[in-house]
């Protein structure tokens, strides 16, 4: 036992040392084996400002209902079959709500989705909805829904009995719920 004792002091010193070597080194020193490719804020107030401006333009962009594409049944299973192809692409689709709970989470929900305002059990498509500019905190399970999305690819997921599921995803940007299925 006092064997073990002695090496976890003789450990513990030698770590200690060579923390206060390397605390010892000029600042300098540090700097100057920086990697060259470290991302770092703009500093010029000119850059900050445009790249302010770009931003708020893309958040009025994604609100803007005219800026998103009317799909038909057939167009929306299309871009579900292969989402990975339609990334960043804007839709105004629809759906049921199959999942808006603590699983979930307030800023992702599961929606049966469809181009078009079809019967309520008529939203097939299994969707993956992740909050952009839209809020979720009104909006509950079997609540039908207006969506106006930007598709942001496949995501696969495992269902509670153990398998695997692969869906498309997309970014709400604005939800309006008309009805309820319940």
């Amino acid at each position: 036992m006092l064997i073990v004792g002695g090496v976890v002091v003789v450990v513990l010193a030698v770590v200690v040392a060579v923390a206060f070597a390397v605390a010892s080194t000029t600042g300098t020193d540090r700097h100057e084996t920086a990697s060259p490719s470290t991302p770092s804020v703009p500093s010029d107030p000119t850059a900050r400002a445009e790249a302010s401006r770009r931003a708020e333009a893309e958040r009025i962009r994604l609100t803007d209902k005219s800026s998103y594409k009317a799909v038909t049944s057939r167009e929306w299973q299309l871009v579900a079959k292969n989402p990975d192809a339609h990334i960043g692409e804007l839709y105004a689709i629809y759906g049921r709500v199959a999942q808006a709970d603590t699983a979930t989470g307030s800023y992702q929900m599961r929606v049966y989705t469809d181009g078009q305002q079809v019967e309520t059990y008529d939203f097939d498509i299994n969707t993956i909805v992740r909050a952009g500019e839209a809020s979720f905190s009104d909006v509950v399970e079997d609540d039908l829904v207006a969506l106006w999305v930007k598709v942001t690819g496949s995501e696969t997921y495992e269902t509670t009995m153990g398998g695997e599921v692969t869906a498309p995803a997309v970014e709400a940007n604005i939800i309006e719920v008309y009805g309820s299925s319940g």
